[in-house]
């Protein structure tokens, strides 16, 4: 670890997307910094996958947009689109399509983005990643940040000093609550069950990643590889579970219930073939701490705040703060500029949440747990969208 010679190292707590994002900002400005995580490997588990608009641009101005698009999967926009309805046939095919958001969306599940990044990360020689080390501590004064680590495997803690602190460390954040920062906000009753699961396309739509609109049984499908019709390919499917479902998380994870729930939502032949490869259990949850920096202390990404993961703004928020952190500190570190230069970031990037990601996911998710019907008679968005896409038809 840090040993205090070169203490203008930034200390980075978690080694996720937000995280790994603001490593390499930093070091493609000369930066050196330290990436702290918990967990003895990267994460593995389904969690998001879509990206868009300015987290597209985040890429390219971090040099990985190429990389990242050969693993990809690129869509031409998100569907709001009825349940799947009987084909005639014993199966089912795709309900219709109730609002279209056009925008290129690239495609490609964080645990593969994880894995491209820290391999980039390695090539600049100005990053070290240390696994299975758990925050335990952290103290600052006005020239330095002291954190104390724990290594997982064998109890002993070590130092290191360095002269910023970026807590990327998720949701449950130990940087945010060592440092005292609430976290406000509230948790949704229902709880979403991520899968990725192989199946063979006997049914396509033109645009493959939407949202199913329903009241109880709403749910997001994304294909993760590129699907051709009569292939096996790699889909997600993010199943809700009804808020009056008091099943423990365990049980909602046996075979048998998301096959079940699969009904609701996949289209094709019947009984549902298919191999589930990942599944986890998610709580949603709508949250924004306080301050989003502590003295020599910043927070990003899940750490910061949290929404709802319907319409992608949970790691699109995170990304975009991982290049708003990194330019706030090249421009404390390698500018000379004054560190209020970062309550700027804490203060914009708040406002950014409160008054626009956190209302848009919330209506997102109402517009979801709507009826097609009312959802395609109502609501001024999905209106707007149609609009919009007609216009730019003529």
């Amino acid at each position: 670890m840090a040993d205090g010679s070169d203490l203008n190292t930034v200390l980075i707590i978690g080694a996720g997307p937000v995280g790994l994002f603001t490593a390499l900002l930093l070091a493609r400005a000369n930066i050196r910094s330290q990436i702290f995580e918990k967990t003895t490997q990267l994460q593995s588990d389904p969690r998001a996958a879509g990206h868009y608009g300015p987290d597209l641009e985040v890429m390219k101005k971090a040099g990985v947009y190429d990389i990242f698009a050969r693993e990809a999967n690129f869509q031409d926009g998100l569907v709001f689109r009825a349940p799947p309805v009987d084909n005639g046939e014993g199966g089912k095919t795709h309900g219709r399509d109730i609002a279209v958001i056009r925008d290129l969306q690239l495609t490609l599940p964080q645990s593969t983005m994880v894995k491209l990044l820290e391999k980039e990360i390695m090539t600049t020689g100005m990053v070290v990643i240390h696994y299975g080390r758990e925050l335990v501590g952290i103290e600052q004064d006005d020239h330095l940040v002291t954190i104390s680590a724990k290594d997982i495997r064998s109890g002993e803690v070590k130092f290191a000093k360095g002269k910023w602190l970026v807590g990327t460390d998720g949701g449950r954040s130990a940087v945010r609550s060592l440092l005292g920062i609430s976290f406000p906000g509230h948790t949704w009753k229902e709880r979403l069950i991520a899968t990725d699961v192989t199946r063979t396309n006997d049914d396509l739509a033109p645009i493959g990643s939407h949202l199913v609109v329903h009241p109880t049984k709403w749910g997001v499908v994304i294909p993760l590889t590129t699907a051709r019709l009569g292939e096996e390919s790699l889909w997600r499917y993010a199943i809700a579970v009804h808020d009056q479902d008091t099943r423990l998380d365990e049980e909602l994870l046996k075979d048998d219930n998301i096959l079940a729930s699969y009904e609701s939502l996949m289209v094709g032949k019947r009984p549902i073939v298919c191999e589930i490869k990942k599944k986890s259990v998610y709580h949603i949850h709508q949250r924004l701490a306080a301050t989003m920096r502590k003295g020599r202390c910043l927070l990003a990404g899940d750490a910061a705040h949290l929404c709802n993961p319907l319409g992608g703004m949970g790691l699109t928020t995170g990304i975009l703060d991982a290049e708003a952190v990194a330019d706030a500190l090249i421009m404390v570190i390698n500018e000379g500029c004054s560190d209020r230069v970062l309550w700027l970031y804490s203060d914009l990037r708040r406002q950014v949440f409160g008054y626009f990601v956190d209302p848009m996911s919330t209506q997102n998710k109402y517009r979801v747990q709507s009826s097609a019907d009312d959802l395609e008679i109502e609501d001024g968005f999905t209106s707007s969208c149609c609009a919009i896409n007609k216009l730019s038809c003529v």
